[in-house]
């Protein structure tokens, strides 16, 4: 196992990966739908969704052994979901974290996890936030298992989000 995590490269997509990271979107929200849990949509991920998160976010996919295994964006802002919380520039955010179903288990998440907090640390934050929806319990307890702290709750026009971050000096 710890072969693997050595191996793993995170880069920043570019035009070209894009298709592939959609595709890797795509296939975990259809596991998603599959399993009724209510997080991600086939129909979110959009050519035209993929361009947006290249452009209003960092898009990162995850690498390993040539091929793209996972993916994430990284955001310095997110007033809408976390609101007032989301007032000084002391944290970034992590969102669209996915790993491929069949490399579960190997520790690749908690990899991509230390990664983002290697990477705020280097941008002068010191908070990493995410968040998940609240009926997703598996995912909520992982996030709680890789040190991060339940903020709360907070909801919008169809959507609820659990809050989670994790500080560190």
């Amino acid at each position: 196992m710890k072969e693997i995590i050595d191996q793993v490269n995170i880069q920043r997509v570019d035009e070209s990966d894009l298709a592939k990271l959609q595709s890797l979107y795509i296939e975990a929200a259809a596991w998603m739908e599959a399993k009724g849990i209510d997080q991600w949509r086939t129909s979110d991920f959009t050519t035209e969704h993929m361009h947006n998160l290249i452009r209003q976010t960092e898009l990162y996919q995850v690498n390993w052994n040539g091929s793209i295994i996972g993916g994430l964006s990284i955001q310095w802002k997110d007033a809408i979901i976390w609101k007032e919380l989301d007032c000084d520039n002391e944290a970034g955010y992590l969102h669209k974290l996915v790993v491929k179903r069949e490399y579960n288990g190997l520790g690749i998440g908690h990899t991509v996890l230390r990664w983002c907090e290697a990477y705020m640390k280097m941008n002068g934050r010191k908070l990493l936030r995410l968040d998940c929806v609240p009926s997703n319990v598996k995912l909520n307890e992982y996030y709680v298992t890789a040190g991060f702290e339940f903020r709360g709750r907070t909801e919008g026009k169809g959507w609820a989000a659990n809050l989670y971050e994790k500080a560190f000096l």
